[in-house]
């Protein structure tokens, strides 16, 4: 329960909420998605910026969905275990540390990281340039806070998110040839 008291009192819902979020829309599933959103697992609620796998999944497509979800998700843990064996500053308690300190330190060590990466030749997105990017954040109205925190919370909207995209990743799965039964 004290993980999700964190997570309410996290700067990842009052971006949302205060209409500061960064702009990551997409498309799955011919749909249009205004947010990104975060893979997470059963114990996340089901708000719009989460997507959750399934307990037990009633179908083949929510099936093939939870089997690609645990893996991103086991993938990005990796990448957190490189970061923490590169980077023992990331291993140590950081209680007493500001949020902006802890965020700044991530940053610096995911930054160095990947600059070591692209000097060995290693990187998988070299010569990356970023679109522009909008810095300036206004604050939302009162009444936009209360209409970003019922959109965020919409069950609706959620179980359209995950529709679509179990949608997607069933359209995008790769099918293994079938030369073993033409022998």
């Amino acid at each position: 329960m004290q993980d999700l008291n964190v997570l309410e009192e996290s700067s990842i819902i009052e971006d949302v909420v205060s209409g500061g979020a960064p702009i990551a829309c997409f498309y799955a599933n011919g749909n249009y998605h205004p947010h990104g959103y975060y893979l997470g697992d059963g114990i996340y609620p089901e708000y719009l910026i989460f997507a959750v796998t399934f307990r037990d999944p009633i179908d083949e497509k929510r099936a093939y969905f939870k089997k690609v979800h645990e893996s991103s998700r086991k993938d990005i843990e990796r990448c957190f275990g490189v970061l923490q064996q590169r980077w023992h500053i990331i291993q140590h308690p950081c209680r007493l540390w500001t949020k902006d300190k802890i965020r700044d330190v991530m940053y610096a060590c995911i930054i160095l990281h990947n600059m070591i990466l692209e000097d060995d030749g290693n990187a998988i997105c070299q010569n990356y340039i970023p679109g522009q990017v909008e810095e300036e954040i206004t604050q939302a109205t009162f009444e936009e806070r209360v209409a970003n925190d019922a959109y965020l919370r919409n069950k609706h909207e959620h179980y359209a998110l995950m529709a679509d995209l179990v949608e997607h990743a069933w359209s995008v799965r790769t099918i293994p040839d079938n030369d073993d039964d033409a022998s």
